[in-house]
């Protein structure tokens, strides 16, 4: 349902807001018109929420900027795990071949270990049934029991060359240390072998994690999308009730408008409407600055207030804020080679002031006022400071700042 109804009565414009649930107008009645207050307070809810959309759409950008990072950040720790994964792999299994390489060394070396001491045994049994005294029997006891390490004893003792020779002895103990050998060989390309596949599947852990953030940061890249198109409608929708809530208040300033005092040509008011509006003024308070400036100078950067001390299009004070300290216009425009009588420089020391000088003026909330009449009261209270009456401020400065908004806005 749309936020505007219009309706002629007697040539008159008459208008009607849609405010919830209201009560129904009877069939062929005229809707009532608009006060100015509601439609005013009906632009500031739709601007406020106008605003809160905007925020909602930028921190979604935001968070899809933070997802894109994210996005970047665990794709790049995808390749690096990727290739420290294919490394570990191969790695392993070369020290898987390594192994098995040393693991058949291994078997071949221990099968001719086993055959040279089953050699030596039986060399042994013969040099024991030729064994010359109960020493030498001892000793072919001890061998039998201990293997090769009563070789070098029985070859010390230069026994039994007939069937033991120096020769067999030697080559017997080489090949038990070759054996040996072996299995140590073996034992370390084991023990690479594990490690090199821990560290294969600790890598390849890494690379699952990796991945799974990938998928995550996807995930909310698309929820953070999702919120951008969702804000995005939202403020469309929000656009097309601001610009129905403008008309009716439109609508009901023209109203309000009947039997006040009309505005003059105001040969400066399109430089300030422009230049506040591009510093972020809403209109609705551009309108009231340039009704008191209206009432002020007429909107003449040259004004001279006659017989008193009022300057430019505020009337600033000679002998004070016009030019009377390091604040004053005169300071401000020479301290940045501008022309104090310009428009432009008038309006840009206005902000000035509202910014730096006056500490009142909270410039942030008149930026943002939607209501004509009082934001023409706050500047006039706060900036502008005259002897008018609250009477006079809101039927003539205000009239002036109304009629200024429909003929600008």
């Amino acid at each position: 349902m749309g936020l505007l109804s219009r309706c002629a009565a007697a040539g008159a414009v008459v208008v009607s807001l849609t405010l919830g649930s209201g009560v129904p107008q009877a069939a062929g009645s005229d809707p009532d018109p608009v006060p100015m207050s509601i439609a005013a307070q009906q632009l500031a809810d739709i601007r406020a929420q106008h605003r809160a959309a905007e925020a909602e759409i930028a921190a979604a950008e935001a968070r899809v900027g933070d997802a894109t990072r994210q996005l970047t950040d665990a794709q790049n720790a995808v390749t690096a795990a990727l290739a420290v994964d294919r490394a570990t792999k191969k790695r392993a299994e070369e020290a898987a071949d390594d192994a098995h390489t040393a693991t058949a060394a291994e078997t071949k070396a221990r099968e001719s270990a086993l055959a040279a001491e089953s050699a030596l045994r039986r060399m042994a049994r013969n040099a024991y049934i030729n064994a010359l005294s109960d020493t030498d029997l001892e000793l072919f006891a001890t061998f039998a029991a201990d293997g090769p390490a009563a070789l070098h004893e029985m070859a010390r003792r230069d026994m039994t060359y007939d069937n033991l020779s120096d020769a067999g002895i030697v080559d017997a103990q080489r090949t038990v240390r070759l054996a040996q050998d072996a299995t140590g060989v073996a034992d370390d390309a084991r023990a690479g072998y594990d490690a090199a596949q821990t560290e294969y599947e600790a890598a390849h852990d890494d690379l699952v994690a990796a991945r799974r953030s990938v998928a995550e940061a996807e995930d909310f890249m698309t929820a953070a999308r999702r919120d951008v198109r969702i804000g995005e409608a939202a403020l469309v929708r929000l656009d097309d009730d601001y610009d129905e809530a403008q008309d009716v208040y439109k609508v009901a300033l023209a109203d309000s408008l009947a039997g006040g005092p009309p505005i003059s040509t105001g040969p400066a008011a399109d430089v300030v409407w422009k230049m506040l509006k591009a510093d972020g003024f809403s209109e609705e308070s551009i309108a009231g600055i340039l009704g008191n400036l209206q009432q002020e100078s007429g909107v003449d950067p040259t004004a001279v207030q006659s017989g008193g001390p009022g300057r430019g299009l505020a009337q600033w004070s000679q002998g004070g804020r016009w030019d009377n300290g390091g604040n004053s216009l005169i300071a401000f425009a020479s301290a940045r080679g501008l022309d104090p009588w310009d428009a432009r420089t008038q309006v840009e020391f206005m902000v000035f002031e509202m910014e730096t000088v006056l500490t009142t003026f909270d410039i942030e909330m008149y930026k943002d006022m939607t209501d004509i009449l009082a934001a023409t009261v706050y500047f006039h209270d706060i900036y502008e400071g005259s002897a008018d009456s609250a009477d006079f401020v809101r039927q003539v400065r205000g009239s002036f700042a109304l009629q200024w908004y429909q003929r600008l806005s």
